[in-house]
């Protein structure tokens, strides 16, 4: 499964001596599987405290490094489960006809 993210917002706050740390990221995932694409909108995550030796400043930061940051969360990893498994299951429906009702409603 191909997956885009969309970064839609970034949160900051001041940690000691540092300023605009990355605190929270919200974004939007889409998964694509066989021509098919499911997007999950509205998630976010909280990142723990900054490194001071490995401190990148907020406006020199790329959208690789704030995609590896939501990444390398455990919510990320159930979230493309997820994504993978409707994915799973709109591709299964592919293969079936759906027909009227038998009865009137």
């Amino acid at each position: 499964m191909e997956t885009t993210i969309e970064i839609v917002r970034v949160l900051t706050h001041t940690q000691d001596n540092l300023q605009d740390v990355v605190k929270r990221i919200y974004y939007n995932l889409t998964g694509t599987k066989s021509g098919i694409s499911y997007t999950s909108l509205n998630h976010w995550v909280d990142l723990t405290a900054a490194d001071p030796n490995n401190f990148v400043p907020y406006s020199q930061l790329t959208k690789a490094q704030l995609e590896a940051m939501i990444t390398s969360n455990n919510s990320y990893t159930g979230l493309r489960n997820h994504i993978e498994q409707t994915l799973d299951d709109k591709i299964a429906e592919t293969t079936l006809t759906e027909k009227p009702l038998p009865f009137s409603t």
